[in-house]
């Protein structure tokens, strides 16, 4: 498995003109305790670039947007701790001892903000996410 060699993957949209630097990120967190993926977040998220904290004694209910992904639990939060992409939101699903992090972004070298058509292409990406199981 060459997936276990790498933890960040930056993909970028070449068909969005125009906007300078847009794209997607996906980076892979351990997860030796197995947590769900909002138990990940209240318990033991630590950001991989971004230094901000959650804030103490949030709750399951405000981390934002549960649904699924491949039949996994996933969330989409737009609380700043939880966002490293410089995007307006991040995606967390547990997969084993693993949680993944996705997000729309744009590069900050010719680009101000993540276009609309970026996120669209991102959440069209979501929707055919498959994972990996060990």
């Amino acid at each position: 498995n060459q997936g276990d060699k790498y933890d960040t993957l930056l993909i970028q949209f070449t068909n969005i003109e125009g906007k300078g630097y847009q794209g997607m990120i996906l980076y892979v967190m351990p997860n030796p305790k197995n947590l769900s993926a909002d138990e990940f977040l209240l318990k033991e998220f630590n950001g991989k670039w971004s230094k901000k904290t959650p804030q103490p004694n949030i709750s399951k209910s405000n981390l934002g947007e549960f649904f699924t992904i491949d039949g996994q639990l996933a969330i989409k939060t737009s609380l700043p701790a939880y966002i490293e992409t410089g995007g307006p939101f991040s995606v967390f699903i547990q997969n084993g001892d693993k949680v993944i992090s996705m997000g729309p972004m744009y590069g900050v070298m010719g680009a101000s903000e993540v276009a609309p058509e970026t996120v669209e292409l991102f959440t069209q990406i979501l929707r055919t996410f498959k994972l990996y199981q060990k």
